[in-house]
């Protein structure tokens, strides 16, 4: 049986598609099939890309990148796989769409990401910010803690501070616990509460994990999920995204210290990069990015799954801070050095043959 999916992209509109990134026929005939484009890779920029509607594949003579018409709508339109198909679908009303769930399409033995993979196409609604939490303005008696913790441990300005919107809480649950608002869209989807204060340092292995049980100690805080409501969760998330979205070079990171410390055009990812996250950044205006996660095995297996999914839309470079350090730890322009002297990305996975 044919898929809707299947049928929607078989009847793919090329002459709009053109009309939208100033594609072009090769020839005024209307037997001929070849568009040409100009490559949207920037290492690249060559107007000899060009794509077969009657086949459904597409070869740029610049730099040797080759796919089929679902990766054409990807690299040109900044989306992931998923929204590609997305685009595909709703161009199409030859028939009822809602048969095709596009997670079933891409995904089917894994009911657990549906909510993240519809997630990642939908506008995250707004919510209110958090009670109880005051803003860090100015260094005050009231959140002495606070500062103190921002200032004195991690090394924060104050200016940094006001930058970032920073709050910290004053009543509940949220009691000296640090705020970092995420902005999406110009509205307040998310935040995280980091606590304002570290385990003793003399604790190790069994005897920490013993002291934060017995204090309930934890780092991190996040918005209750209701149930039932639509709000934005973890995995769809990332700080910073509207200040760096019009940024030409973009920094990924992991936790929000570590953006603040790294700079203005950082994205903390605030734990895995979920493909919502992923295809949230594909779609900035950057031109490079840097992945600057935490030192280790994990990190770069992680920071290279992200470099193959952002690397047809900028130039992909991967940092690794020094042995021993984390970007938090270091100052902005340690970090600046580090992020400089980050080796390029390089993938063999988008030059196959036709």
């Amino acid at each position: 049986m044919t898929t809707n999916f299947e049928r929607a992209l078989a009847g793919f509109d090329v002459r709009a598609f053109a009309a939208r990134h100033r594609g072009q026929k090769e020839s005024a005939s209307h037997r001929s099939f070849e568009w040409l484009y100009n490559c949207p890779r920037e290492n690249c920029g060559s107007s000899r890309l060009r794509f077969n509607s009657q086949k459904g594949t597409f070869v740029c003579w610049g730099c040797g990148l080759t796919g089929t018409t679902l990766y054409l709508i990807q690299i040109m339109e900044r989306v992931t796989e998923l929204g590609a198909m997305e685009y595909v679908l709703r161009g199409y009303v030859g028939g009822d769409a809602r048969l095709d769930r596009l997670e079933d399409l891409i995904r089917p033995a894994d009911p657990a990401a549906t909510k993240l993979l519809s997630a990642s196409l939908r506008r995250l609604p707004p919510i209110p910010w958090p009670r109880g939490v005051e803003r860090l303005v100015t260094p005050c008696a009231p959140h002495w803690k606070a500062w103190d913790y921002l200032t004195r441990v991690r090394g924060l300005t104050a200016e940094q501070i006001r930058t970032w919107g920073l709050g910290v809480g004053r009543t509940g649950r949220l009691t000296d616990y640090v705020i970092f608002p995420c902005y999406i869209d110009h509205a307040l989807v998310y935040w995280q509460g980091r606590a304002a204060w570290d385990p003793p340092s003399h604790l190790t292995g069994e005897a920490l994990r013993e002291w934060k049980k017995t204090t309930s100690y934890r780092k991190t805080l996040n918005p209750i999920a209701r149930e039932g409501s639509d709000a934005a969760v973890a995995g769809e998330v990332v700080l910073n995204y509207d200040r760096a979205s019009i940024c030409e070079h973009v920094i990924l990171c992991e936790g929000p210290i570590d953006g603040v410390k790294i700079g203005l055009n950082s994205v903390p990812l605030l734990g895995k990069g979920t493909d919502a996250k992923i295809e949230r950044i594909s779609r900035m205006h950057a031109r490079r990015f840097t992945i600057y996660l935490d030192r280790g095995e994990k990190e770069r297996e992680a920071a290279e799954h992200i470099a193959r999914e952002l690397e047809p839309f900028a130039l992909v470079h991967i940092a690794t801070p020094p042995k021993g350090y984390d970007p938090g730890a270091l100052t902005e322009a340690q970090n600046a050095e580090v992020i400089r002297r980050a080796p390029r990305f390089r993938s063999n996975l988008l030059t196959s043959s036709l």
